[in-house]
């Protein structure tokens, strides 16, 4: 007799569960994405002991039918698709049947719920089948009771009331996040934990959230063709101000992606000492048939037709914004002086001063980043040809603190910058930075050949690829190969086929986009970036140095022409912001 045998159904139908409900955070999520789903205008969300005891999520949306109260807890019934075609453009969450299956066969589920062209609602106990009629308002109120409570092998993977929690909070607000006009609330054991009324926007939503100032954050919004980017993130040099809460979202659903989360890292290695103090929201808005929702029993992982596109554009998005704190700040105003002088006015010295350009060059590194200039002084800057008028605010008066640092005076702010920080980011953005990679790239004099196997890469996105990194190659259709005519004046000619033979092994192996992305920044940018840095930091002006007033206007106003002023290329901070509005309410005096 064979020792194969087929599970008896019951038993297959939690092992299934099972794939869907991990723990209360799971039934949390697909219950509040259920009502969303339904038109609900607020939600409320009840716990007991984590939600291992108890779960219920009330809304006023729709409501189930009495007729359909059974097939939505029956499996494989929805009322959201009708052909496999639709899979490919889902928009909605789920579909009550196809959650509420799964939860009713590892937990005790009772639904109550009224539509509103129904005098009365009706009470579905899932684990007796009765319906009986009760007393309530439109919408629908699901419970569910003692989790795992006929599955022990899963309930005892369960971990404590205080960790399940912080999972249901975590579900909780990526999901308030992505809705941020329904009102949501949240009680544990009796206690109101949150209590997010209708916002207009996210940065409401977030403020609310987290305790930061709106002032505190910074708004996303880039848009790449069929790709958007939008989001908030806390401004680098506000992170101590309240909860350091980060999200990421695909076209509105709560998601875990490993891809986009390093793009994220990415963003803001230029900006943040670690990735632990990175906090906002980022929402990534796909036209749903580049993307699929469904390689993941509960929806939390997303699989991109071109991930490395996303990727590109989430960075630079992040990145342009992060890059904008220091323009948002000083605006166009007029920078004066108050002080009588025939010397000229730091409003005409600024007007005259341009940050020199890192010079094109087709040399390797080293011989690159040496081609730094001394710090200048005012009159060297006043005497470069090249001359153009940059956005400035209104500055009053630039003064040196303890020999390391400068104190700038705003109309209604002021600054203190590290004055080895500030020299560092200048020096860094005049040596090219990671314009670099971008500006030194070089004609080969001999065209290189590769071998490239027939239809084991998408040719389009790898020329893509390569031409962003610099190498100008085309596809010789008659002998399968690939020609490359430029390439990066920093890999050196004889490493240059191992490395493009690298990249397609990446690809054709299908180890990932982030693979790839990891293997780039390893061999190219990090080295690149590191000896740039170093070499920036090693010739910079030091802490313990005093300046002339020349000397720290000069830094000063180099500073305000960098592309990411507000921290150094290690990530520390250079500028520390304090509001007059601050000072006054430490005095007193508001």
């Amino acid at each position: 007799m064979g020792i194969i045998r087929k599970l008896p159904k019951e038993v297959a139908e939690r092992i299934a569960a099972g794939e869907v409900v991990e723990r209360p955070a799971s039934v949390l999520k697909e219950l509040i994405e259920n009502a969303l789903d339904a038109q609900a205008q607020k939600i409320t969300v009840s716990l007991e002991d984590g939600g291992i005891r108890k779960i219920t999520v009330a809304d006023d949306g729709v409501g189930i039918a009495k007729d359909d109260l059974r097939l939505a807890v029956a499996s494989y019934t929805t009322s959201k698709i009708s052909r496999l075609e639709d899979l490919e453009r889902l928009v909605t969450f789920g579909f009550r049947g196809e959650a509420l299956a799964a939860i009713s066969k590892v937990a005790k589920v009772s639904i109550h719920s009224r539509t509103p062209d129904s005098k009365v609602g009706y009470l579905y106990k899932v684990f007796e089948d009765t319906i009986v009629p009760l007393a309530r308002n439109v919408g629908t109120t699901v419970v569910v009771e003692d989790l795992f409570y006929n599955v022990p092998a899963r309930r005892k993977f369960l971990r404590t009331v205080k960790t399940e929690l912080k999972h249901d909070i975590d579900i909780f607000l990526a999901l308030a996040f992505a809705n941020p006009l329904i009102h949501l609330k949240l009680e544990h054991n009796n206690r109101v934990l949150y209590d997010l009324v209708s916002r207009k926007d996210l940065l409401s939503r977030y403020a609310d959230v987290t305790g930061y100032q709106t002032s505190d954050l910074l708004e996303i919004s880039r848009n790449f063709g069929a790709i958007k980017v939008e989001g908030v993130i806390v401004r680098p040099d506000k992170y101590t101000e309240g909860k350091r809460v980060f999200k990421i979202l695909v076209n509105n659903r709560v998601v875990e992606d490993r891809y986009l989360q390093k793009a994220v890292n990415l963003a803001f290695e230029d900006f943040v000492l670690k990735s632990s103090q990175i906090a906002g929201v980022i929402k990534v808005f796909v036209d749903p048939y580049l993307v699929d929702v469904n390689v993941h029993p509960r929806k939390i992982e997303v699989k991109f037709k071109n991930p490395y596109r996303v990727m590109q554009f989430v960075q630079r998005a992040i990145k342009e914004r992060l890059g904008s704190i220091v323009k948002d700040t000083v605006g166009r105003g007029t920078i004066y002086l108050p002080k009588p002088s025939l010397q000229p006015t730091v409003a005409e010295k600024i007007n005259k001063i341009e940050i020199i350009k890192p010079r094109e060059s087709s040399q390797k590194i080293s011989s690159s980043v040496s081609s730094f200039l001394p710090l200048r002084s005012l009159r060297q800057v006043e005497e470069s040809s090249e001359i153009k008028s940059p956005e400035t605010g209104n500055i009053v008066q630039m003064i040196q603190l303890m020999n390391r640092y400068i104190l700038v005076e705003f109309q209604d702010r002021i600054w203190i910058i590290d004055q080895h920080a500030a020299a560092e980011r200048i020096r860094f953005e005049e040596l090219g930075g990671e314009e670099r990679i971008d500006d030194a790239k070089q004609k080969l004099l001999r065209p290189l050949t590769i071998k490239v196997e027939k239809d084991t890469v998408d040719r389009k996105e790898l020329l893509l690829l390569l031409h962003e990194l610099g190498i100008e190659a085309e596809f010789k259709e008659s002998k399968g190969s690939l020609k490359v005519y430029t390439a990066p004046s920093f890999i050196p000619p004889e490493e240059l086929t191992d490395f493009i033979n690298q990249l397609l092994e990446i690809i054709t192996e299908e180890k990932g986009v982030l693979d790839l992305k990891e293997y780039i920044n390893r061999k190219l940018y990090e080295p690149l970036r590191y000896a740039i840095a170093t070499k920036a930091c090693h010739s910079s002006v030091r802490a313990n140095e005093p300046l002339t007033q020349e000397q720290i206007e000069d830094l000063v106003l180099r500073l305000l022409k960098c592309k990411y002023p507000h921290v150094c290329p290690h990530g520390r901070p250079v500028i520390w912001e304090i509001l007059r509005d601050e000072i006054d309410r430490h005095f007193l005096r508001l």
